[in-house]
């Protein structure tokens, strides 16, 4: 009986430490900026926080940490039009050193600034983070070799965006032109153009659709289309 007892209790202590060393779950949220006039040119934060034991790996080029970043913002206006996403990042290099690591209980957040990368429509507006995966470590070229821990989470920003206020087009030297032929000399001037992007960041569940495919002009955001 004392033999029984003491294996239900080894049991349910391993259970527990299991679920203790649990990775995530990760919740983004996109909030408005402190300034309300930010907010109306187009400016977001956007925090991920690790709501789990153990540390969290995502992919960099997903989570804002630089000015030009892959496609996984939805923003739709009050007539369900798409904003496109209008810099092509180019090829990025799918290894280990391009995640980003989130601490156990702790949150990274960035400030983006949304009418340098997509053509902003003006009016209220409703922004949505695409899920993406997290890993327990960082993933090898060309595509991960462990199973995702899980995916992200994200609230829906609703927001009102004042036209007068965006850039206007001149003022974007990095937008891709739409001509084809200035698309092909654009895409030949990107460095680190050999790797695949990883399956969310891509146009479709292939995985090995390219960034290029993805931000095209005039194409439907592959982000929104997961939002529908």
């Amino acid at each position: 009986m004392h033999r029984v007892i003491l294996r239900s209790l080894l049991t349910l202590a391993l259970v527990a430490s299991g679920t203790a060393s649990a990775s995530g779950p990760v919740t983004v949220t996109i909030s408005p900026p402190p300034k309300s006039t930010d907010a109306e040119r187009g400016v977001i934060e956007v925090s991920f926080r690790n709501n789990g034991d153990t540390p969290v790996y995502m992919f960099e080029p997903a989570t804002f940490a630089q000015a030009i970043f892959v496609n996984v913002l939805c923003i739709r206006d009050a007539n369900g039009g798409v904003a496109e996403h209008r810099i092509d990042p180019g090829k990025i290099i799918y290894s280990p050193d391009v995640f980003m690591s989130i601490e156990p209980h702790s949150e990274v957040r960035h400030t983006v600034d949304l009418d340098y990368i997509y053509a902003l429509p003006g009016g209220p507006v409703d922004i949505t983070y695409t899920p993406q995966t997290f890993f327990d470590r960082p993933q090898g070229d060309p595509e991960p070799s462990d199973p995702a821990a899980g995916k992200t989470t994200s609230n829906t920003l609703h927001v009102w965006i004042n036209s007068s206020l965006l850039r206007p087009a001149s003022d974007h030297p990095d937008w891709v032109a739409r001509s084809p032929r200035t698309q092909r000399a654009n895409r030949a001037l990107r460095p680190g153009r050999s790797a695949p992007l990883p399956r969310e960041a891509g146009p479709a569940a292939d995985g090995r659709r390219s960034s290029t495919a993805a931000m095209s002009p005039g194409k439907v955001s592959a982000a929104c289309a997961l939002h529908r």
